[in-house]
């Protein structure tokens, strides 16, 4: 049963079963994280939280900190936005604009064109804005011209290329004297990284729902005209892309092409027209926030997941964030809400562990926040001898910025 409209949701809030088929369900349960990508060619493999999906009852179904888009191979489509406006169902375009900017900047997914950020706030799903996104990027190679390469042919002719191939000679034409078995090399845009976009394009033309992004997508088209298709797309054949400084320019649209062609062993069914883009949400707000931390002025030695001094055999711990204003700061970014002001035990053990070991005297917790009002907190040590504060900071969602003014620094706000 194909539906004919996306169904939307949000991370970690369970929704009715019955918005879906059941077979659409079931794919969606037995769906795991090792099939994803969140960066480039880096798979993102979590073997603590297997599965994306879980039950939530009999009849309900629930996604633990992952965002994005998938489409089943029943031709259901299912976005799930970040849970941050989980409280605000009329603010869905909102929340997909989010996403995008989120994942901008913190350069997990990146697009060039205006159009391509403008298509969150019109209310389209992540999917045609992933996709337009790829197209945009594909247009752009073709208007300076598709990257040639040389491929190796071996061919039967009745006239010289190349060189002869005595030994396939001998044993096919052995009774033609007229023809000769040639081996040449043909400077041709029949390449690997441009049978992946071509097979990309072909792919979309199945699985938009948008007349635009498939007209867009038939159009380019014409441009590989002669480039081949690769019919079951493998991560083997995205290794053999070539890198280097002519093939740059293919870098950001085979990223794309990745998260379209590569399918979930667990959507084989169909699995031509499935796709799966998904993010860990907790990674998305750390990036974005790294992101926005490095491109502030006022910061000096700041450092992101560098390992501390630690306990000889074991393993080194790794603060999201180590820097300087006034004075040395250790800061770690979570993606939760937090309830009546308070912090976890485990957070609170976990932050005071890294200021003990990176002798600093001011910890903070970044925390996202949409509120005009956020909570900010300052909690002092009453410790004898260990003078420290850790703070809650808020980071402003809708700004994309962050305020340590809590911390009572002298630079507080970039």
């Amino acid at each position: 049963m194909q539906r004919n409209h996306p169904v939307t949701v949000f991370e970690s809030t369970p929704f009715d079963n019955g918005v879906l088929s059941h077979q659409a369900i079931q794919e969606l349960q037995g769906l795991e994280t090792q099939t994803f990508f969140v960066k480039d060619n880096t798979e993102h493999i979590d073997d603590k939280d297997k599965y994306v999906f879980s039950s939530f009852g009999s009849k309900k179904t629930v996604c633990w900190r992952y965002v994005g888009v998938i489409r089943t191979s029943d031709g259901s489509v299912i976005e799930i936005l970040p849970k941050i406006y989980r409280n605000h169902d009329e603010k869905k375009d909102s929340a997909r604009k989010l996403l995008c900017r989120m994942l901008k900047r913190s350069g997990l997914l990146t697009y060039r064109t205006a159009k391509s950020a403008s298509l969150a706030a019109g209310g389209h799903t992540l999917l045609e804005i992933f996709v337009h996104a790829f197209l945009s990027e594909v247009q752009r190679l073709s208007v300076h011209g598709l990257q040639n390469d040389y491929i190796k042919h071996e061919e039967n002719r009745c006239n010289k290329k190349g060189r002869i191939n005595f030994t396939q000679q001998v044993r096919a034409n052995a009774a033609a004297a007229h023809k000769l078995y040639c081996t040449y090399d043909d400077y041709c845009p029949n390449c690997i990284e441009n049978a992946l976009l071509c097979s990309a394009l072909w792919k979309i033309t199945r699985i938009t729902a948008s007349l635009a992004n498939k007209r867009l997508a038939k159009q380019l088209l014409v441009f590989f005209d002669g480039v081949s298709t690769i019919p079951n797309v493998e991560n083997r054949h995205f290794d053999q892309c070539r890198t280097g400084r002519l093939m740059k320019r293919y870098e950001l649209a085979l990223s794309f092409a990745r998260f379209i062609l590569l399918i979930p062993p667990t959507l084989q069914c169909g699995a031509q027209n499935s796709v799966a883009i998904l993010f860990d949400m907790a990674t998305v707000f750390e990036k974005t926030v790294e992101k926005t931390l490095q491109q502030s002025e006022q910061l000096t030695n700041f450092k992101a997941q560098k390992s501390i001094t630690w306990f000889s055999g074991l393993a080194s711990p790794r603060p999201d964030y180590q820097f300087e204003t006034t004075e040395k700061i250790v800061a770690d970014a979570k993606w939760k809400f937090l309830e009546s002001n308070k912090l976890s035990k485990n957070d609170q053990y976990q932050i005071f562990s890294y200021m003990q070991a990176t002798r600093s005297k001011q910890g903070a917790i970044l925390y996202p926040s949409i509120s005009e009002h956020p909570t900010e907190r300052s909690f002092n040590s009453k410790i004898e001898g260990c003078n420290g504060t850790i703070s809650l900071v808020p980071f402003f969602l809708e700004k994309l910025s962050v305020n340590f003014s809590v911390m009572n620094m002298k630079n507080s706000d970039f």
